[in-house]
C-alpha cells in the first residue's frame, strides 16, 4: 500500500534504513520514496513511499515546533476547515504533554465523526513525542514493528518488519488463524514482532519509550438511538447520508472511477453517480 511510514532510532540514524526499506514497496515505476520530514538529532524520521497523485503531505500547522503529515483525504472539510482542525488538534497534542498514555477525553467528541479515511502524524520537535491518528473506521490500514533500537510505523507492512531488526520470527498462531479464517484475529499479523492496530487507533511513542495503542472510539452496534422513528423516515436519512458520501468522494481526487464487482454495492452506486451525470 502506498502511504505514509515513521521510525524511531534512539541512535539517530535511521533516516537511511526507512527510505531503503520503503524502497523495497515501490511497487512500479510511478513509486517515489521520499523523506517527509525528521526530528533535529535524527531519531525521528517520516517517510512516504507513493505514486504521484496519492495523498500524502506535510500540512504546516500554528504550533511551534511541531510537524504534521497526512496520508488519506477528510471528505466533509473544506482545506480551510481542514487547516483549523489540524491546528488545533496539534494544540491539544501540545497542550497534553507527554504523548504516552491512554486517548485524551475529547478526542471521541473531535474525531469520531469525521468523514474521512486518514493517518494524521503529529511530531513534537522540542521532546520527539510521535502520534499517530487513524479514521474512526481504520480505512488506511498500518502495522507496527517494534525492534531493537525503537518503533516503524508503515502502511505497509513488510516495511514495518524490514525498517527494524532483521531476523523475523513468525507468529504461528495468526498463521493458524488465517488458514482457518481467512484472517488473523485481533491485533495478530504473521510475524512476532509486527501488529497491526485496531480503528480509531490513537498511537503514541518516543524514539526509546513503550509504545501505546489506543482506541478513541468503538462503535457500538447495539444502540437503538433512532428506533422510534419510522422505517419510511430511516430509510430517507439512509438514502441522504449515501448520496452525500458519494458526492463527497467523487469531489476529491482526480476523475472519479467505478470498480463494478457484481455485487450489490456498486450498482448503487453507479446508479447514484448516474443520476448526477457524473463522468466517470
Amino acid at each position: 500500500m502506498p502511504g505514509v511510514s515513521v521510525l524511531t532510532d534512539e541512535r539517530g540514524d535511521g533516516s537511511d534504513r526507512l527510505e531503503r526499506a520503503c524502497g523495497t514497496v515501490e511497487h512500479d515505476k510511478r513509486y517515489r520514496t521520499s523523506i517527509l520530514t525528521e526530528s533535529d538529532d535524527g531519531t525521528v524520521t517520516i517517510a512516504a513511499s507513493a505514486y504521484p497523485s496519492y495523498p500524502v503531505r506535510c500540512v504546516p500547522i500554528d504550533v511551534p515546533g511541531m510537524a504534521c503529515v497526512l496520508d488519506g483525504y477528510v471528505y466533509d472539510r473544506s482545506e480551510a476547515e481542514l487547516q483549523d482542525f489540524l491546528d488545533r488538534l496539534g494544540r491539544s497534542i501540545r497542550e497534553r504533554g507527554d504523548a504516552e498514555g491512554p486517548p485524551p477525553a475529547w478526542a471521541p467528541s473531535r474525531l469520531a465523526g469525521i468523514d474521512g479515511e486518514f493517518v494524521a502524524v503529529f511530531l513534537d520537535e522540542r521532546s520527539n513525542a510521535t502520534t499517530v491518528i487513524t479514521d474512526a473506521l481504520g480505512r488506511l490500514p498500518i502495522y507496527i514493528g517494534t525492534h531493537e533500537e525503537g518503533v516503524c510505523l508503515s502502511r505497509e507492512l513488510r516495511v514495518a518488519a524490514d525498517a527494524g531488526t532483521p531476523d523475523r520470527a513468525y507468529d504461528r498462531l495468526a498463521i493458524a488463524q488465517r488458514l482457518c479464517f481467512g484472517y488473523p484475529l485481533g491485533t495478530r499479523t504473521a510475524l512476532e514482532n509486527v501488529r497491526k492496530p485496531r480503528p480509531a487507533a490513537w498511537i503514541a511513542f518516543r524514539p526509546a519509550g513503550e509504545v501505546t495503542a489506543d482506541q478513541y472510539h468503538t462503535i457500538d452496534l447495539g444502540s437503538s438511538a433512532h428506533a422510534g422513528r419510522s422505517r419510511q423516515r430511516n430509510a430517507r436519512e439512509l438514502a441522504r447520508l449515501f448520496e452525500e458520501a458519494c458526492r463527497s468522494r467523487a469531489r476529491a481526487g482526480e476523475r472519479p472511477v467505478l470498480s463494478l464487482s457484481g455485487g450489490l454495492d456498486s450498482p448503487n452506486l453507479s446508479a447514484q453517480v448516474a443520476a448526477w451525470t457524473v463522468s466517470l
